[in-house]
């Protein structure tokens, strides 16, 4: 998610991109082993949230690793799939953008559309 992890970047630069011309940003994001998201303290509920360089992040905690098997991961990838679309249902916003590797990243946004 941000510069400091070993994750893509893409994200975090359009987020900050969008702050900069006066947009406010959630970011929803998973766990990764690899990943420095930014966030510190324990989640609650299985949710950790706080603010990184502006951008408000909702971290749903449901780790993976590439090391996973297929199986696993796509249970994950599902997971976060479902609670993404719950949040971004209940959640007041003017635009939703959904990027990631996983291809069911989409389906928040493809929910939210049909909703």
């Amino acid at each position: 998610m941000t510069p400091r992890g070993a994750g893509g970047t893409r994200s975090y630069e359009m987020a900050r991109r969008l702050i900069e011309r006066g947009h406010r940003v959630t970011m929803i994001c998973g766990s990764y082993a690899g990943a420095n998201i930014g966030l510190h303290g324990k989640p609650v509920r299985g949710i950790r949230n706080g603010d990184v360089d502006g951008i408000h992040v909702v971290e749903f905690c449901l780790p993976y690793s590439n090391y996973d098997s297929f199986l696993k991961r796509a249970w994950i990838f599902l997971r976060f799939a479902v609670q993404s679309s719950i949040f971004a249902l209940t959640y007041d916003y003017d635009l939703l953008f959904a990027t990631s590797t996983p291809l069911s990243v989409g389906i928040p946004g493809i929910v939210s559309r049909l909703l």
